[in-house]
């Protein structure tokens, strides 16, 4: 079970409101809110070039943060499940995957310290795995 622990609101230009929940696993605690930098939010899919018309793209989300006393050591870990975030519009869930905590940078930009995330959504993820026939319906 996955808890809140961090939140970054921010608007679109064409003022939809967007809410990313930094979720830590088996976290209780209190949460802190952060402001959104630059382009708070860029989702990127890609299929590596293997099938052009592939229906299926993994993707990640670049995430960007402003906040001077937030420390990046906080989120680094080895375990990949650790932090999972979920990327709300208008309080309808849009994306959601996992940190991937290697990719994630501190940036100094015009004087502020501006923190870069990345998550992946986990689909590469999936070739570890063995998908069995259960009910009708195959599940891993």
């Amino acid at each position: 079970m996955y808890g809140v622990k961090y939140i970054i609101d921010t608007q679109s230009i064409i003022d939809n409101s967007w809410r990313i929940d930094i979720e830590e696993k088996d976290y209780s605690g209190t949460t802190t809110t952060f402001l959104g930098s630059g382009t708070p939010i860029r989702i990127k899919y890609t299929n590596n070039g293997e099938e052009k018309f592939s229906p299926i793209a993994a993707s990640e989300a670049i995430i960007q943060f402003v906040d001077d006393d937030f420390l990046l050591e906080n989120i680094i870990d080895p375990d990949d499940k650790k932090y999972r975030i979920s990327i709300y519009q208008d309080d309808v869930l849009q994306w959601r995957g996992l940190l991937a905590t290697d990719d994630c940078n501190e940036l100094y930009q015009s004087g502020y310290r501006v923190f870069e995330l990345v998550a992946v959504d986990g689909l590469g993820l999936l070739k570890n795995y063995e998908a069995t026939l259960d009910y009708g319906y195959y599940s891993l």
